[in-house]
This record gives C-alpha cells, structure tokens and sequence, in this order.
C-alpha cells in the first residue's frame, strides 16, 4: 500500500515537470502543457483556465525560447515536402503525349486452285515524344510464296532520333536502317544518315515536317561492298481526316554522290481506319516503294509492296 501511495506522489509531482512557460509579447507568463507549437501559433492546455490557443503574434517566448524549434522547424520542412511528392504524380505517371506508343500490324492473304500463294506481312512500331525528343522505330517482314518456292522474303528494320529544341520548329536528326532481302543485287544493306529538320505544319488535324542531310550506304553482297556517300531530302506528313480515318505517309530523294545521276526515291503512304467497337484496333491499307537506279536490270529498279493489315495499338 505504502508503494502505491509513494507511486501515486511521483505520477503527480511529474506532471508539473512537463508544463511549460509560454511568456506572451506582454510580459505575462501562463504555465501548461503545449499539445501543439507551430509557427501559426501555441495551443496550451492551462489547470485552470483549459485549453487555450495562443497566435504566433502574441507569444514571445516558450520555455525560454522562439515558439518552433531548429528541430520543430526540420520536422515541419520534412512533413511539407513529404506532402508534396505525395501529392506529386508518381514518377511511372508519365503523361499521356510522352508516353511509348505501340502497333503491330498482321496481314495475310492466300489462293488455292491452278496456283497456290500465300503472302504474309507482319510489322511493329513503337514510337516517344517529349519536349526534347522524338523516337521512331519499325521492324517489317514480308514473305510470299508461289506453288512452294518462295519468292520474296525480306526484313526492314528503322529507327530515327529527332533532337527537337524547345520553342524552335527547327530541330536535328539522326536515322539507321538495316535490310535483308533474298530478292535483291544485295543480300544486306545498312544506310545511317543525319542532318537537319524543320515542322511545316503542325496543327490539331495535320502535320508536316521536312528532313535534309547527308546518308552513307553500305551494300553487302555486290561488286562493290565499300560505303557510298549519298545526300537525303524529304518530309513525313500525318493527317488525321476524321475522328476514325487517319493517313501517314513520306518520300525520300537519296542521290549518289560518288555516281552522277544515279539515285533512290523511297516512298510510303498508309491510310488506316479505327474500328468503332474496339479503341485499339483498326484495319490499314498501302503501300512501300522503292526505286533504286543501282540495280543492274532496268526492269527490277522499282519495288513496291502493297498490303491490307490488321492493327493493334496500346
């Protein structure tokens, strides 16, 4: 009994201990315990008079100090930018215009009765912009066979970085493409190529961009495997004819620079058209082109691979 007693003492002797001054602008001193001190002000808790809340304008001191503490004062900083990256969108919260953009495209068409063919197409493209950069990638196959024996097979891969300058309609670029082609004079060909772009037109509905520069190409599998110098002018144009129908399409001029006028002209147009029942897929249509005056038969300088695919964008 004596122990609880002398336990009881201390409990209520402590109290006392854990009050504080607050010594208000007035000179006036209240004593109590702070339930909370920030640079807003000090709420107290009095024995007699109960909880009070004082304003930062009226204290001068707590316990012989400034109202918040170094501590108070890093605790407070510490909770504020915690609040912030939480409010903050998380950093995978990429928005929408910079986010990677996908599509595969799937084709395929067959015919049975005095001759079996069959052609298949498949290709993806995966393409991010932001204020600083734009990046476009592709990779294509296409294959055809007649009555067993093949008779094309080739795969295109390509990809292009645009370094854009922020506020400007002028930006720089650098592109690679790499090929394998059974049909060709060539069995492989490698074109890198950089120079410098311009926006012609950039609105909600179209856009149009050019591109010049210079290109080196290197052909593998011909009598001369050595790099060939070649100039680059273009553009790629997008229209988006309705909310459903969309068009992309660009053409480049390659000259020779080692042999007068000789030269490529690449082209390639795509109309494509969304599904309304489904958001990601859509039906396209067209063509890739080639004329190259490098190929030893006349009749062989242009190339053209014309299709229908199914499309998956996400």
């Amino acid at each position: 009994m004596r122990r609880l007693i002398v336990a009881a003492l201390v409990f209520v002797l402590a109290i006392p201990a854990l009050a504080e001054d607050i010594e208000l602008v007035t000179g006036e001193v209240l004593r109590g315990r702070v339930v909370e001190r920030s640079s807003a002000g000090v709420s107290l808790d009095h024995p007699i008079l109960g909880k009070l809340w004082i304003s930062a304008a009226n204290v001068a001191k707590v316990d012989g100090g400034p109202i918040v503490s170094a501590i108070d004062h890093a605790v407070a900083d510490l909770t504020a930018d915690t609040a912030t990256d939480t409010d903050a969108a998380p950093a995978d919260d990429v928005p929408e215009a910079e986010r990677w953009k996908f599509k595969i495209e799937v084709g395929a068409n067959g015919k049975d009765g005095n001759g079996d063919t069959s052609d298949l197409r498949a290709a993806i493209e995966a393409k991010q912009e932001d204020e600083r950069k734009r990046w476009k990638f592709r990779a294509i196959w296409n294959y055809s066979d007649a009555d067993g024996d093949k008779t094309k097979d080739n795969v295109d891969l390509s990809g292009v970085r645009d370094f854009l300058i922020p506020g400007s309609k002028w930006f720089f670029y650098a592109a690679g493409r790499h090929e394998w082609d059974s049909f060709q004079d060539w069995s492989r060909r490698l074109t890198l190529s950089a120079g410098v772009g311009r926006e012609l037109i950039d609105n909600d509905t179209f856009k149009l961009r050019g591109r010049a520069g210079y290109s080196a190409v290197n052909e593998t599998g011909t009598d001369a495997e050595s790099w060939r110098p070649e100039g680059v002018i273009g553009g790629e144009a997008e229209w988006t004819i309705t909310e459903n129908q969309f068009i992309e399409a660009n053409t480049f001029y390659f000259p020779d620079f080692d042999s007068r006028g000789q030269y490529r002209l690449t082209s390639r147009v795509q109309y494509k058209i969304k599904l309304t029942d489904f958001d990601n897929i859509a039906i396209a249509a067209g063509f890739d082109n080639e004329y190259d005056t490098h190929r030893k038969d006349e009749f062989d300088r242009n190339e053209i691979n014309y299709y229908v695919a199914l499309l998956y964008e996400f």
